[in-house]
């Protein structure tokens, strides 16, 4: 899938891409920090789990373990990075956060 073409709140999906649902939302992302752990977790408007959700992720110091996920069924995507820093994560469909 190429995400360059996307707009950033109105995701075109085709059934071959996999993705089992379509948001009518952007999703929310939270990233909650423990050392050099950073768990990002993306949800729908009522809060339960969005999967399927691409990130991009992006340190200003440091070696990230990865930097693009795709959230699980549970929502969440974790990545570690090789000293604590500040790390940033974002997706084509909703804001960044940084922690």
């Amino acid at each position: 899938m190429n995400y360059d073409l996307m707009q950033p709140t109105t995701p075109v999906v085709r059934e071959s891409d996999g993705i089992e649902f379509l948001a009518t939302a952007p999703p929310t992302l939270t990233l909650a920090a423990d050392g050099t752990t950073f768990t990002a977790t993306a949800t729908g408007p009522d809060g339960s789990p969005a999967m399927n959700v691409p990130l991009v992720w992006t340190t200003t110091a440091g070696i990230l373990s990865e930097t693009e996920t795709v959230t699980g069924f549970d929502g969440r995507c974790i990545v570690t990075v090789s000293e604590p820093t500040e790390v940033t994560v974002s997706s084509p469909y909703a804001k960044s956060v940084t922690s």
